[in-house]
């Protein structure tokens, strides 16, 4: 992943890479997936994640839609993370589906624990 930059504009927090996009704001953090996601943009996310649960995060949206394509290990962690925010009773939701992260957890017989939008 390239360099990560940070703003602040009115409360708004943004972190971007060529891979994600973080959006904070007001309790919900946004992720929004770009490229080819692997497992260093997953851990990548639990890190970045992590400095916000001290600023009141509550929910966790993931839009993958801008994704090209999931490897098997990124699937498992994306499942952890829903797991995560269970934990600490954070909501959890998908704000669009990606054929390939369907056709990858169906692979991987993990569809349901992603709990994807179809």
């Amino acid at each position: 992943m390239s360099s990560i930059r940070q703003e602040s504009k009115n409360g708004v927090q943004t972190s971007e890479s060529t891979v994600t996009e973080m959006i904070f704001d007001k309790g919900t953090l946004s992720i929004i997936l770009r490229g080819v996601v692997g497992v260093a943009t997953v851990k990548k996310l639990f890190d970045d994640i992590n400095e916000f649960i001290d600023d009141g995060l509550e929910c966790i949206s993931v839009d993958p839609s801008g994704a090209k394509g999931f490897d098997t290990t990124s699937v498992q962690l994306l499942i952890a993370l829903i797991d995560y925010s269970k934990t600490y009773g954070l909501a959890y939701k998908w704000l669009s589906s990606n054929e390939r992260l369907t056709e990858v957890a169906g692979f991987l017989g993990l569809k349901s624990n992603l709990e994807l939008v179809d």
